[in-house]
């Protein structure tokens, strides 16, 4: 599950990302941690979804045509599905249902039963899908939010803690981290099954990185141990992580007494 969430990705406007799924699978989230049904009808989602994305969003839309793309795309995601999808009049284009033969046809959707059943079972699993996307497509968070998506009470106090791994877990070796939580294995700037960027320092590599004193923060070198920088592979994914998000998510260090752990930057 995390790492279908890991791999969500909006679509790209001229004006920014487009967090129409995003926003569909908090609320879907706030459903199952809250005990609701797995599956609900188009016209629940709708109202439900619509006002969120018109007033946390920004969305200029009517709230039943902005609820539409997400109750569509986010199939595409293996986050969602939406049953008799066949029967639905499409656009001309084919892309998605009309409006009207979604209001008539009101077909049940929700999430797969294998992720709603993870969140439902692991209040900590779903703390953590629900830190990654806030970390990535919220920062800072909508006043109001969780509140209206019906996770306040589960994110009491876990906004950052709820993310893996947790600050001081130890491994044996990248390798290890890659095996309970993704990533690649060689690379010092690489995401982790959460979507999340992280850099790996090592105080004994090759790099100058080092701890900056007092802030318990690592100055990092980038990527290229020679020559001047550049902002290809590793360093552009990190300027674009920055630009993209407000900040460059958690970074992993390696210290020479307690392995490789996470830290919040």
């Amino acid at each position: 599950m995390i790492r279908l969430i890991g791999a969500l990705k909006p679509a790209q406007r001229s004006k920014g990302e487009a967090l129409h799924r995003p926003f569909l699978v908090l609320w879907a989230i706030g459903e199952a941690v809250r005990g609701m049904p797995r599956q609900q009808r188009w016209s629940v989602v709708r109202d439900a979804v619509g006002p969120l994305l018109v007033t946390h969003g920004g969305v200029t839309s009517s709230s039943r045509e902005a609820a539409l793309f997400p109750f569509w795309a986010l199939r595409n995601d293996g986050l969602w599905e939406v049953e008799e999808a066949e029967s639905l009049t499409m656009t001309s284009k084919g892309r998605r249902p009309l409006l009207s033969s979604l209001d008539e046809a009101n077909p049940l959707a929700g999430l797969p039963k294998g992720v709603y059943d993870l969140l439902v079972a692991d209040p900590e699993l779903a703390a953590w899908a629900v830190g990654s996307l806030l970390l990535r497509y919220f920062r800072p968070v909508p006043a109001g939010l969780l509140q209206d998506v019906g996770l306040a009470d589960l994110m009491a106090g876990r906004e950052t803690t709820a993310l893996r791994p947790l600050v001081g877990e130890t491994f044996v070796d990248r390798r290890a981290i890659a095996d309970s939580y993704g990533g690649n294995r060689v690379r010092g700037i690489t995401p982790l099954a959460d979507g999340i960027l992280t850099v790996y320092s090592d105080e004994k590599g090759p790099y100058a990185d080092g701890r900056i004193p007092e802030v318990n923060w690592i100055a990092y070198t980038g990527d290229g141990l020679s020559g001047h920088q550049e902002l290809t592979g590793g360093n552009k994914a990190m300027a674009e992580y920055q630009r993209e998000r407000g900040r460059c998510g958690t970074g992993t260090g390696r210290t020479e007494d307690s392995g490789p752990s996470r830290h919040g930057q």
